[in-house]
């Protein structure tokens, strides 16, 4: 799974940082840690986060566009507006979020749960 750190500009893009999230219980996950040098079994969370370079990228959003942040009382993905998302974005710069799109157009942004 790739997820993202991003920033968001005043011209409807969102700015980001691939990575990658690997968990030590996904059979492809496994082989990709095994790629990695990275023992699956020294995971003290259960996952990994691989991002060997910080070069920005971007997709626009519009009005199509869905978001979703976790809710820590039930650690579920609930969707939001845009103006909630970016003000829990503003709030929590330091989450991961996935992001879906098609032909550089943004489909959905999802915060990932991290435990």
């Amino acid at each position: 799974m790739e997820l993202v750190k991003y920033d968001w500009s005043e011209d409807y893009t969102v700015h980001f940082d691939k990575a990658e999230f690997l968990h030590n219980v996904d059979p492809g996950d496994l082989e990709r840690l095994k790629e990695l040098g990275v023992d699956p079994n020294k995971l003290d969370n259960g996952f990994y986060i691989h991002n060997p370079t910080s070069y920005p990228d971007s997709f626009k959003i519009d009005k199509d566009t869905e978001f979703y942040i976790i809710d820590h009382s039930t650690a579920k993905a609930i969707k939001v507006s845009e103006d909630e998302f970016i003000e829990h974005y503003n709030k929590n710069k330091d989450a991961l979020y996935m992001l879906e799109d098609e032909s550089f157009k943004l489909i959905k942004v999802m915060e990932i749960y991290l435990p």
